[in-house]
């Protein structure tokens, strides 16, 4: 599988702000961009005061009405459509249905219909990742972390991970942990990655030797963890390497 790579893809994209909801808009204006692009929490609502307001002096806006991050293969076919190239969009979501699929494969063989739950390793916390949840409009929203896995890959969650289907995330102590039936653990730094030395304190406790996947050597740890195009195939191609301890 070819899989580019990420950061020199990145060298050269500029910083617009700090997050979604702060953006640099001198940053912006100095790109001189002929089409702006964004999504719902800008939408235009006739206050001149508002984000989308903005944008839209310096260039054309078109806002998703979903976002990217959780629906990232829509984002990528509402942005051809954008551009007029909508044949485009579905040539890329194909080729990555393709690759992701052996990949996806690769992890199914190995892990022989076993379950999995995925860990957030935090420097004072561990957050256990569902597959999503559904809003109180009944709209299912997927979590950006665990997509590839229970979406794209099918892979099945373990019990406690179908627990959390309604609430996307949740805190989990060393004594829940203990008790989990999943049979493969998949750990990822969280956005505050615990130090080394923590990490080491957590996997040689003895709560932590309980668990039983940990006591079967089925313990997978990824060094990123994301979604979009690029950073999901990377995903899923790493994940696939680690979990059956061999390169494609």
């Amino acid at each position: 599988m070819n899989v580019p790579d990420i950061e020199a893809l990145v060298q050269e994209v500029a910083n617009l702000g700090n997050s979604a909801y702060e953006f640099n808009l001198e940053a912006i204006l100095s790109l001189q961009p002929d089409l702006i692009v964004t999504w719902g929490h800008v939408a235009p609502n006739g206050d001149p005061n508002t984000v989308y307001e903005q944008l839209s002096r310096i260039a054309p806006t078109i806002v998703f009405s979903d976002n990217p991050f959780s629906h990232w293969k829509k984002a990528t076919l509402d942005l051809a459509r954008a551009l007029g190239i909508p044949e485009r969009g579905e040539e890329v979501l194909s080729s990555y249905r393709q690759n992701a699929d052996e990949a996806c494969e690769r992890i199914k063989t190995t892990s022989e219909g076993g379950t999995f739950t995925f860990l957030s390793l935090y420097e004072r916390d561990i957050t256990l990742a569902g597959p999503g949840f559904m809003t109180e409009q009944e709209t299912y929203i997927p979590d950006g972390i665990t997509s590839w896995a229970y979406i794209d890959c099918q892979l099945q969650p373990s019990p406690e991970t179908v627990q959390l289907s309604q609430t996307d995330r949740a805190s989990v102590s060393l004594e829940i942990l203990a008790e989990f039936e999943a049979d493969h653990l998949i750990l990822f730094a969280g956005t505050e990655p615990l130090t080394q030395e923590t990490l080491q304190t957590l996997l040689d406790h003895p709560l932590w030797q309980r668990i039983p996947a940990v006591q079967q050597g089925q313990v997978h740890q990824l060094s990123t963890v994301s979604t979009g195009l690029y950073e999901a195939l990377h995903t899923i191609k790493q994940a696939a390497d680690i979990i059956t301890g061999e390169t494609d």
